[in-house]
């Protein structure tokens, strides 16, 4: 197994970041900047991660959810749903993955906004 960065500010010796709206390639940016909902409910608790979901407030990462195996990144949720969920299921976990994102690139660097912009232009 690949050891994950020794701080969140090291840089992955993995895949580069693919750019907002390309396929996912484990890069893991994802995942060290902040937070998804998931992570959000199963980290905080439901009471408080609600709370943070609600007021769309950001929660920086590295989200402690997140598995580096393989050379690459994979959300431990979604590769591993009986470890965080009662009774978590693969059905479960492919649920998690479709709903965010199912394989597609949604973080965005401030490097990248001509490409998010170019990305949300073609889904109109």
């Amino acid at each position: 197994m690949t050891e994950p960065p020794a701080s969140q500010h090291d840089e992955f010796s993995g895949p580069a970041y693919p750019g907002h709206g390309r396929p996912c390639n484990g890069c893991g940016v994802c995942c060290v900047e902040e937070l998804c909902p998931y992570a959000l409910l199963v980290l905080l608790g439901p009471v408080l991660g609600q709370r943070f979901i609600d007021r769309d407030e950001r929660v920086e990462g590295p989200c402690e959810i997140l598995e580096w195996d393989e050379g690459r990144a994979w959300c431990g949720l979604v590769r591993h749903p009986e470890r965080w969920f009662e009774g978590g299921t693969a059905e479960l976990g492919a649920a998690i993955r479709k709903d965010l994102g199912d394989g597609t690139c949604d973080t965005t660097r401030s490097s990248d906004e001509a490409a998010r912009a170019d990305h949300e232009e073609s889904l109109r």
